[in-house]
């Protein structure tokens, strides 16, 4: 058990310094980013249809298909409405929440 503990704080440990170096650090940053543009790349329609039912819960689905458009030039596209009717109550949900914990762990 002992020998366990100590190879896991181990690798904890050199985990950490390798998070430290700036090489691994923007690998890790460019892997999330070209992970977000083949996302908003793809078009959900490919998908399987339970995809496309998950994907409608996602908020930012609506926000990537008003990107679409805008960058279609279509400004006043319906997906451009409908990104703003979810991500503004959204945005208003979370700015709530946030603010009570933020006065609860201030006070």
């Amino acid at each position: 058990m002992t020998i366990v503990l100590e190879t896991g704080l181990l690798f904890k440990r050199r985990m950490l310094e390798q998070l430290r170096s700036p090489l691994i650090r923007f690998s890790l940053l460019m892997g999330n980013v070209i992970k977000d543009v083949v996302a908003f790349l793809l078009p959900i329609s490919l998908g399987p249809t339970w995809l496309q039912v998950l994907a409608h819960l996602n908020p930012l689905y609506y926000v990537v298909e008003a990107s679409r458009s805008l960058a279609a030039g279509s400004i006043g596209d319906m997906k451009v409405f409908s990104a703003f009717a979810v991500m503004i109550p959204l945005l208003a949900v979370t700015l709530s929440w946030a603010a009570k914990v933020y006065r609860r762990t201030v006070a």
